[in-house]
């Protein structure tokens, strides 16, 4: 059984939560990927200027496939938040047979969370807006420096407060 709710067996902030190894390699993987779909989606104008050198014609190439891939990590959020609310929706606290279809759900939505890079909006209002997007209740004035929490809908924090990045 996997238990969500009081007396979580997914502690924020714990060791098992933080960034590893492989979850950074996954990260690195995908920017990598979202590069080089960018400069597919812009045209192959983009790999061809680095390739060959930068000429006054292959900056828009340049600039496009850029600026997809600035736009490339909103997009990555605003996934996640999709996701989550369409697979699993709201999760709610209780006890839930291990490799049942809600765990697997569960499984899938965090596997999917992990991937992005969140943890670059650690610090920042940002992530208070993202923590509100995925259904944690956050409260006015509060500055969240760690992003080791998985299950939103269960987390609310009060005004003014103040987590610190190994909280």
């Amino acid at each position: 059984m996997v238990a969500l709710g009081g007396g979580a067996a997914i502690v924020a902030g714990s060791a098992a939560n933080r960034p590893g190894r492989s979850r950074r390699i996954i990260q690195v993987l995908v920017g990598l990927a979202g590069v080089e779909i960018g400069a597919a989606l812009y045209g192959t104008g983009a790999v061809a200027a680095v390739v060959a050198g930068p000429t006054l014609a292959s900056v828009p190439h340049v600039l496009g496939a850029v600026g997809i891939v600035v736009a490339l990590f909103p997009v990555m959020l605003l996934a996640s938040v999709a996701i989550k609310w369409i697979v699993i929706g709201r999760y709610r606290a209780g006890s839930y047979p291990l490799w049942g279809f809600y765990y697997f759900r569960f499984w899938f939505v965090n596997s999917i969370q992990s991937a992005i890079p969140v943890d670059y909006l650690a610090g920042t209002p940002l992530l208070n807006v993202y923590l509100r997007m995925m259904g944690a209740r956050i409260g006015r004035n509060v500055h969240i420096a760690t992003d080791g929490f998985g299950i939103y809908d269960l987390l609310e924090i009060g005004d003014g407060a103040s987590i610190g990045i190994d909280a």
